[in-house]
């Protein structure tokens, strides 16, 4: 979520210097990490797990609401937030 994060940032950035090539990476870079980040999403669980792997609940996965890659109002976020908060209680 970091790399995301930091790619949302990067294309800011990029945009306000019109600097081209820090947007082509910038945008590369997002297109990626939200490859990776969908790759954990559990659909029996309706929940983004830890790892793209590993099937465990952690209270880091709500940094996908905090720091918006997960839209408020998206249904998906709430069964999201409802699946970890009962997990991690």
């Amino acid at each position: 979520v970091f790399h995301w994060a930091g790619a949302k940032a990067g294309i800011k950035i990029a945009k306000h210097y019109r600097d081209d090539a820090l947007l082509e990476l910038a945008e590369r870079v997002l297109a990626a990490s939200k490859e990776n980040i969908e790759k954990c999403y559990s659909a029996e669980h309706e929940c983004y797990m830890s790892d793209q792997k590993l099937s465990y609940f952690d209270a880091s996965a709500f940094l996908l609401i905090i720091l918006n890659y997960l839209k408020p109002n998206d249904p998906k976020t709430m069964k999201h937030f409802k699946k970890l908060e009962s997990e991690l209680r």
